[in-house]
């Protein structure tokens, strides 16, 4: 009989009262999902972005007041609100 490594598995009991394990994440997963989300946010406020410096000027020394404002609002948004929509799309099935 072979043991079971620590802290792998973890019960789960549905609200129809069955019981099954499931396989807990590890680091190097948990490392590769956050990188992904990680690129898929720079891409999101990198697009989200442009809009708003071609209003305030071409360069981005030209940002001032209102400008830098938007920005930091998009760039905000877009941390924020990427993890609540991804969040309410997967508790949503």
């Amino acid at each position: 009989m072979r043991a079971r490594a620590l802290d792998t598995t973890t019960g789960i009991e549905a609200p129809e009262h069955i019981r099954f394990e499931v396989r807990i994440a590890g680091p190097a997963r948990r490392s590769l999902a956050y990188l992904i989300d990680l690129v898929l946010r720079a891409v999101i406020a990198f697009v989200a972005v442009i809009p708003v410096v071609l209003m305030g000027g071409a360069e981005t020394e030209d940002l001032t007041g209102a400008s830098q404002g938007m920005l930091l609002f998009v760039l905000f948004a877009v941390e924020w609100g990427y993890y609540v929509v991804f969040e309410s799309i997967g508790s949503a099935e």
